[in-house]
């Protein structure tokens, strides 16, 4: 009776162990499962935010840019880089007096091919120092290049040898051709737009007055628009998401009718153009038709001309070297940085015009020019050319080409300043005034309304991005947390093993006590 008393204390007991040990293993595994299930709940919060409230998470990127740029744009560098896009515009209105001087008004007159020929070999000799030292830098980290693929290991070399020869055999004679004509073809479309450009350019200002040149030479957003929506994003590039509102046509309507208003105004009778002021233009109103034939002539029109076909071939460029940079294969084969680009443009204008002006031109002109000829080449030459374009690049690469070109319109006022002033070119009657007004106020509108469209599409682009992120953290975490579940739950079952090992192990020992 004793012993089976004791027996069945024995088996109580260890059922009670073993009840309790399996009690602990589930008490075990709720708590692993628990704290699983918080620890992915943690890291989860942190992703599921932005899915379940995108307004916030716009908000805070909306928040994040504005702190970025007023960081960015904070502080003395800021006023001066507006400085600097203010002159840009000033000098660039410029342009057409100094031209149509040194054409037209001078003693003198230059002919188009030798003007941009000795323009461009002129800063080139100014900046020979500068190129000389960039060419010095390219070869000594060209050396050093080949230096280090000269001491890499050979059998690495021998593989990528075989490798490139592989491609190079397996690619048919038509990829070839293809991959050629991709490169060349945009280099040369921008090379060709850059010299009818310019050439365009400076024959515009010989026929027509400074005024008319630079109000038609607004029109270049415009046409940039015109091509990006009607023909880039259509055949050739879908990345741009330009489009024509509402209020786009609106300001190129209006654009025309300021037009129309600033060459109608100049015709004025004799009587009246006859000027006793600068000002006198206030009080003239009167519009004298019979005169508009002497006022506005068939070579103003040849000018006129000559500047549209120059903004189309300055949008081409412009669309050509966006192309340029958002294509891999000829961003990789050129450099397209400010500087580069540069140099490019004055070896290409000088050595494209200099045979044929040799050919064509007098050169002897040089001879016969007085002390303000030199001045005005030399200003030109400095000021325009070169001073305008490195002080353009600045004020791009600081705030931006949108915000740049937003006060584009400031070159007509430029213009019409100092074509009173150096060439005695007047308006003539309020009525040209009203349209300068107009002209100034739609572009700068048009041009507005293209900076609010770019920067809602670079938002729309930074939204994008960082949900691609967002959506590549939460897999990210999804598998790591898989991974971690499984090694947790593998070192569970050894601990419970190793325990359950022990229990039986203690059963054992007080069994046998």
């Amino acid at each position: 009776m004793h012993k089976n008393n004791i027996q069945s204390m024995e088996e109580f007991n260890t059922n009670d162990k073993s009840e309790r040990i399996e009690e602990e293993k589930e008490g075990i595994i709720e708590e692993e499962e628990k704290q699983q299930v918080n620890h992915y709940n943690d890291i989860n919060n942190e992703f599921d935010e932005p899915a379940i409230n995108p307004e916030k998470e716009e908000e805070k990127i909306k928040n994040f840019v504005n702190k970025e740029l007023q960081k960015s744009k904070s502080g003395i560098t800021f006023y001066f880089a507006w400085c600097c896009a203010i002159l840009v515009h000033i000098l660039f209105g410029i342009h057409p007096i100094f031209s149509r001087y040194l054409q037209h008004d001078s003693e003198n007159p230059f002919p188009p091919m030798m003007l941009i020929t000795s323009c461009h070999l002129f800063i080139i000799i100014i900046y020979l120092p500068r190129m000389l030292y960039k060419l010095f830098i390219y070869l000594k980290n060209k050396r050093q290049q080949e230096f280090k693929e000269q001491n890499e290991q050979n059998d690495i070399q021998l593989e990528e040898i075989d490798i490139t020869t592989t491609q190079f055999h397996s690619e048919s004679m038509k990829s070839k051709i293809l991959k050629f004509i991709k490169l060349i073809a945009p280099v040369s479309v921008f090379l060709i737009s850059l010299v009818v450009r310019s050439s365009t350019n400076i024959a515009s200002s010989k026929f027509a007055k400074a005024i008319y040149v630079q109000l038609f030479a607004l029109t270049t957003p415009f046409f940039l628009t015109f091509l990006t929506v009607f023909i880039y994003n259509k055949f050739i590039s879908k990345t741009s998401g330009e489009k024509l509102t509402l209020k786009s046509w609106i300001a190129m309507l209006f654009t025309v009718i300021g037009g129309a208003i600033i060459i109608i105004g100049s015709s004025v009778s004799k009587e009246d153009s006859v000027e006793n002021s600068w000002y006198s233009f206030l009080f003239i109103y009167k519009i004298d038709w019979n005169t508009f034939s002497d006022n506005v002539t068939w070579k103003d029109g040849i000018g006129i001309l000559f500047t549209v076909i120059s903004s189309v071939t300055l949008a081409i460029y412009m669309l050509s070297l966006r192309f340029m940079k958002e294509t891999k294969e000829t961003s990789k084969s050129i450099s397209l940085t400010g500087e580069n680009l540069f140099i490019l443009q004055i070896f290409a204008l000088a050595l494209t015009f200099f045979i044929p002006s040799l050919i064509v031109d007098d050169w002897s002109l040089w001879l016969r020019l007085n002390y303000f000829d030199w001045i005005m080449f030399i200003s030109f030459s400095i000021f325009v050319f070169m001073v305008a374009n490195f002080i353009n690049i600045f004020a791009i690469n600081y705030l931006g080409a949108s915000i740049v070109g937003s006060i584009l319109a400031l070159r007509l006022v430029s213009t019409i300043v100092f074509s009173s002033l150096i060439l005695q070119e007047h308006l003539k009657s309020f009525w040209q005034l009203l349209g300068s007004l107009v002209v100034l106020i739609s572009v700068t509108y048009f041009l507005i309304v293209e900076y609010k469209q770019e920067k809602q599409k670079r938002l729309e682009k930074l939204l994008k991005e960082q949900e691609k992120e967002i959506m590549l953290a939460e897999e990210e975490t999804q598998h790591f947390n898989e991974e971690d579940s499984l090694e947790l739950l593998e070192e569970g079952k050894e601990k419970l093993k190793e325990e359950d090992n022990n229990n039986v192990a203690d059963n054992t020992k007080h069994v046998l006590l």
